[in-house]
């Protein structure tokens, strides 16, 4: 791994750890590039080329979301998207604001909320547009679900608001080890997964991560398996923002 990639992980791993603020994940997954992005900068990551955005599934191609408008130069890192209209008589690009979830130190990523054939469900000032997901390998864009995002982002500092229970193995009826539920309790997941599975390294602590004596406040260790998505896909687990 090259130096700055490491120093940008570092720095990652520093302001999550210096945080009682957490990130709630919502939606089925993310819009993502296709090369793991821990180095690529920060802003709102999308496609050079923008996003065909349609009205519904199997749709009409109502308008292009992207940076890229005349006037304004390109640059990935920053939170400026636009929507460009399909319409006869060419409209002022509008900006707007779509739902996103924050990775790491100020990496936001597109979320998609619906899967229906080739297309997913993005909401964007409050409305729905949708995308076609085989476009994106075009543009060197993916969609992950959030079993794929726990793996993507393995070096976040993980805890779930769920009530959940640790299990001796991936299985519902598998014996309870121990029952967790909110930030005291910092989850690290392995790279064991089967199905919607993970086997986990789970440390009680009796303060906040935000206090100095975190660290030495540790009153247990446990392993074992959790879910980390519902049976309809939605993620059960937060990541720690910042302080």
């Amino acid at each position: 791994m090259k130096i700055q990639s490491l120093i940008f992980l570092f720095g990652i791993i520093f302001a999550i750890n210096a945080t009682a603020q957490n990130s709630q994940l919502k939606g089925l997954g993310l819009i993502t590039p296709q090369k793991n992005c821990v180095s690529c900068g920060w802003g709102i990551f999308t496609p050079r080329e923008g996003l065909n955005l349609y009205d519904g599934p199997q749709g009409n191609k109502v308008a292009l979301l992207t940076k890229q408008v005349d006037g304004i130069e390109f640059d990935n890192n920053g939170y400026s998207l636009y929507i460009i209209k399909d319409t006869l008589e060419s409209d002022e690009p509008k900006r707007v604001r779509p739902e996103i979830t924050s990775v790491g130190v100020e990496q936001d990523y597109l979320t998609y909320f619906e899967i229906v054939d080739d297309y997913l469900r993005i909401i964007i000032d409050k409305n729905s547009f949708w995308i076609k997901s085989s476009s994106l390998s075009n543009k060197k864009f993916r969609a992950i679900n959030w079993n794929e995002f726990y793996t993507q982002f393995s070096f976040l500092e993980i805890f779930s608001e769920n009530e959940l229970y640790i299990k001796e193995s991936p299985n519902a009826d598998s014996k309870n080890i121990k029952r967790i539920q909110g930030d005291l309790f910092e989850i690290t997941l392995t790279s064991r997964r089967e199905g919607d599975w993970t086997k986990v390294i789970v440390k009680k602590y009796k303060i906040g991560v935000c206090e100095e004596a975190h660290e030495a406040s540790l009153e247990y260790e446990v392993e074992g398996w959790i879910k980390v998505v519902d049976h309809s896909g939605n993620p059960l687990l937060n990541f720690y923002g910042s302080c």
